[in-house]
């Protein structure tokens, strides 16, 4: 059995994917690792249309990702928690339902930030990513990324395809 995960952490200035590929009884791999990232000149509802555009083109660029058996998609944490302010999630609300049309809705899920980390400190999180498959030094980068705090948005992509393939593909990881 082989599958491919594609994690898409989506954000309004930098867009973060990851490539995840299982084969039974091998190591994950993890490739087509970026961010995408929008310039700061666009502003309020350019920034969301142009990330929009800006993943739409990577996709139709990058066969390995038309190819990935599943995208799992991160949807922002609930409208409904006050310590989240609406004007901050609804972009990324934006962001990641085009995600889902753009990548296909047939094999795209959406996951919620507490589902797959538990509800963890971004920190926690990360180091249980890197303990589990490997430091980011290993993995295959599309570009490099511009800024190493872009790393965060490749860590999560990584830990939700990761998250999925265990919850549904690997039985004693």
């Amino acid at each position: 059995m082989a599958v491919t995960i594609l994690g898409v952490d989506p954000s309004t200035r930098a867009t973060g994917m990851a490539l995840l590929s299982y084969t039974q009884g091998e190591p994950i791999k993890v490739s087509h690792c970026q961010t995408i990232t929008v310039p700061t000149s666009f502003k309020g509802k350019e920034a969301i249309l142009k990330m929009m555009e800006l993943l739409q083109v990577q996709y139709k660029k990058v066969e390995s990702y038309q190819q990935a058996d599943q995208v799992i998609i991160e949807g922002p944490p609930t409208i409904f928690n006050p310590k989240f302010p609406a004007s901050a999630l609804l972009p990324i609300a934006h962001i990641s339902g085009a995600s889902l049309v753009i990548f296909g809705l047939e094999k795209s899920f959406l996951l919620y930030p507490a589902e797959w980390n538990k509800a963890r400190k971004k920190q926690v999180t990360h180091e249980k990513i890197i303990e589990e498959i490997g430091s980011p030094d290993t993995w295959h980068f599309a570009h490099k990324i511009k800024s190493e705090c872009h790393i965060e948005h490749i860590l999560d992509a990584v830990g939700m395809a990761l998250f999925w393939l265990k919850q549904n593909y690997i039985e004693d990881f």
